[in-house]
């Protein structure tokens, strides 16, 4: 009767998983590549959100205070990364009322969200830098 029972989920050596439910093979680099993309989809997306914020700050900005709006939008921009940043150079300055109140907001929730971008880039850079080190024996 052992021969009659369906045969589980079992390991086929360098070759994968073989699941014969559905004929299935699952090779070691498809599970590699979903597993690399659980770890830097959300880092990616968390980078990507911040981009937007700086940027749509510097619009926000340049729509509440007309000093802002006359500069280049370059120059709104890095403006808006230096105050989440907290550097700060004081070449730009929200003049009124309504844009010292939008920096308040805007630092207030950008702030974090700097510090969790650098904090994670500084993390996976680490692991490289230590990945590197031990595979090249540097």
């Amino acid at each position: 009767m052992d021969s009659l029972q369906h045969p589980k989920k079992r390991k086929i050596p360098n070759h994968g998983n073989y699941n014969p439910d559905n004929g299935s093979l699952t090779s070691h680099h498809e599970n590699t590549w979903k597993r690399i993309a659980l770890i830097f989809l959300p880092q990616f997306l968390v980078c990507v959100g911040f981009i937007l914020y700086v940027f749509l700050g510097a619009f926000a900005f340049c729509l509440i205070d007309e000093n802002i709006a006359k500069e280049n939008y370059t120059e709104v921009v890095l403006f808006s990364f230096t105050t989440l940043a907290t550097i700060g150079y004081g070449n730009i300055s929200p003049k009124t009322t309504y844009s010292r109140l939008f920096c308040l907001v805007f630092t207030t929730l950008g702030v974090p969200l700097c510090v969790v971008v650098i904090g994670n880039m500084s993390k996976h850079l680490t692991k490289a830098f230590w990945m590197i080190q031990i595979c090249f024996g540097i």
